[in-house]
């Protein structure tokens, strides 16, 4: 039997992804654990007798041979199904970040993205699987529930794309904001007017935290919201509500930017997102000044302007107003600055020539004067300036200042900073290839190949399907790991069940082994090897050899990719990461499918499976391997 599960008090995301896991899983139980959340509960007896929940306490465990956990990676969250963690494959769909002591999970997708539906509906959507207009809805409406409208910082282009495939499969998108729209009850109101009374804006390394603190008897809905509310009104980065509600205090943390609030509040055993996070504690005076002690531990480096500049900057020489006006309107420029140069390499800056100053110009007949009676003042900031602070001053300068340092009587000019520039998202610095494919790896797949690279110094590759797939977001129950001549399969092995536990079996007349993990992972070993084909469609023979050599043997360049364990360095000699990104099947040389003609229908699978396409030599490979 397999179950799919979330967490206790179902949110609309949850319960939208559990719908969907449902789809992707046949005949699979969706378990409630618990209760249901705010809204969802007004709309619950609604949909009874549409979505078959069963309660947790209903399921024999002794029965489970999986579970599907959804927007969730917590064993202690998931009730009774704790006990099947270690015993039973867990596949793992969640958009929160790791955390230690996560379900070692065996597959699933584990990704920063605004909702865990986003996950899910890519999925569906390549196997065609359809929804009702009522399973489209709820998956909308988690999204738009855990993004805020699209609007939350965590929202991707992924959470997007989804709204739209959603809304092509029958999502009401009016039904969701009926749906979702918070009702703030009296209780909610009086704690919001409390929050009110109590705030103060903490402002730490250019951050403005507002701190905010309420007292209620008994449990209030519908809390987190009100975060949200007092970031928008004091116009903050972040925001702490401390809430008394009878014997317990919640506190309630958000932040826009710079600010990891789920590593801030695990200083008093809180957690959730980047962006959101929640923590329980005792002792509200020690907890509050324990955070903000550690406030500047957990910001992000304010940015500066010479992060954020456009440069370089190009200047004007002293002018008239008809050339002036050429080279903006030629540039395409609002405006730029006119200067003088001097000795030394510096400039003095006369102001800044805008375009709309000097049309206006050209509309009192004035073409012909010298630009410097039509200059506007330019302020000019040093490169270090915080960008809160450049910020502060962009209204001073006209929407624009300039980014310098001195020199001499002069300037020297480094660029200039916009409102553009400020609004501009800058692309985050993308991480090795190999740590993307480690991050890629579900939670029991990580450990494992996190107690390999501390065992073995050198010589294990993960390699083939799991590195492969890992690049695309996509995970499976098993593991391929190659062994370099000198680490041998059985010793290997025998770690891994040391380490975790199950059975491995050996084959040494090939050099290969399969481990068999408690948790329902399977880690297929081999020591590295070539082959070489007596003739077409034999079986090859073997011998020891090097990594390369290894890969060589392979099918298509997107399966002879390895990563060393020891270094997390892809080792990619055919090119399979370029054909990866092309989404192409290249075999990896022009007699590949005469040697081996199954590899044709591993192609087909692959095809078929993954939306790639075969590259031009292999269809030219095919007739050869074809003939009788």
């Amino acid at each position: 039997m397999r179950v799919v599960v979330a967490h206790e008090n179902l949110d609309f995301d949850a319960l939208g992804a559990m719908v969907l896991a449902g789809r992707l899983f046949p005949g699979s139980l969706l378990a409630l654990v618990g209760g249901l959340e705010g809204p969802l509960k007004e709309i619950a007896p609604l949909l009874e007798d549409r979505l078959d929940l069963v309660p947790a306490s209903e399921i024999p465990l002794d029965r489970v041979s999986e579970v599907i956990l959804v927007d969730n990676a917590r064993p202690e969250r998931i009730g009774p199904f704790r006990a099947l963690v270690g015993r039973v494959p867990f596949l793992v769909y969640d958009h929160h970040p790791r955390t230690p002591g996560d379900v070692p999970a065996v597959g699933g997708r584990v990704e920063p993205v605004g909702a865990t539906v986003s996950l899910l509906v890519p999925l569906l959507w390549e196997r065609g699987l359809a929804l009702t207009p009522l399973e489209a809805t709820l998956a909308y409406a988690g999204l738009w529930e855990d993004t805020g409208g699209f609007s939350f910082p965590s929202t991707t282009p992924l959470d997007l794309e989804a709204a739209h495939r959603l809304t092509l499969m029958g999502a009401e998108i009016p039904r969701v904001r009926e749906w979702v729209r918070p009702h703030m009850g009296e209780e909610a109101r009086g704690i919001l007017r409390a929050l009110l009374r109590s705030a103060r804006v903490v402002e730490v390394e250019g951050f403005r935290l507002l701190l905010a603190r309420a007292r209620e008897e008994g449990y209030v809905p519908a809390l987190a919201p009100l975060a949200h509310t007092l970031l928008d009104l004091y116009e903050a980065e972040g925001v702490l509500l401390v809430l008394r509600l009878g014997r317990e205090v919640l506190l309630i943390a958000r932040s826009k930017d710079r600010l990891d609030v789920a590593r801030w509040l695990a200083e008093v055993g809180g957690g959730g997102h980047p962006r959101a996070a929640f923590a329980r504690v005792r002792g509200e005076r020690e907890a509050v000044r324990r955070l903000l002690q550690s406030l500047s531990r957990h910001l992000e480096p304010e940015p500066i302007l010479r992060e954020a500049m456009t440069s370089p900057v190009e200047v004007l020489p002293p002018t008239t107003v008809r050339e002036a006006l050429r080279l903006l309107e030629e540039r395409g420029y609002g405006a730029m600055p006119v200067v003088v140069p001097l000795e030394g390499g510096g400039v003095r800056v006369l102001g800044l020539a805008r375009r709309r100053d000097l049309r206006r110009a050209e509309r009192l007949g004035l073409l012909g004067h010298p630009v410097e009676g039509f200059l506007a003042r330019a302020l000019i900031l040093p490169p270090d300036t915080p960008l809160s602070q450049a910020e502060a001053r962009l209204k001073e300068g006209g929407g624009r200042v300039l980014v310098g340092e001195r020199v001499g009587e002069g300037w020297r000019l480094l660029g200039i900073f916009t409102r553009t520039d400020l609004y501009r998202r800058r692309p985050a610095p993308e991480a090795p290839v190999g740590q993307r494919v480690l991050e890629a790896l579900p939670e029991g797949a990580r450990q494992v190949v996190l107690a390999l690279k501390e065992a073995f110094p050198q010589g294990v590759y993960l390699v083939g399907g799991a590195v492969r797939d890992a690049l695309l977001g996509r995970s499976g129950p098993d593991l391929d790991l190659l062994l370099e001549p000198g680490v041998r399969v059985e010793e290997v092995a025998r770690h891994l069940v040391a380490r975790f536990g199950g059975s491995y079996a050996l084959h040494y007349a090939f050099g290969t082994g399969r481990v068999r993990l408690p948790f329902g992972l399977t880690v297929d070993l081999a020591e590295s090897r070539e082959e070489v084909y007596p003739y077409p469609g034999a079986l090859p023979r073997v011998r020891p050899a090097p990594i390369p050599k290894d890969l060589e043997r392979r099918d298509y360049t997107v399966n002879a990719m390895a990563l060393s364990l020891a270094t997390l360095e892809l080792l990619d000699p055919h090119g399979g990461l370029s054909d990866l990104r092309a989404r192409l099947l290249r075999p990896l040389h022009p007699l590949s499918f005469v040697e081996d003609p199954s590899r044709i229908v591993r192609g087909a699978r692959l095809a078929a499976r993954l939306a790639f396409r075969f590259a031009e030599e292999a269809l030219k490979a095919l007739p050869p391997a074809l003939l009788p």
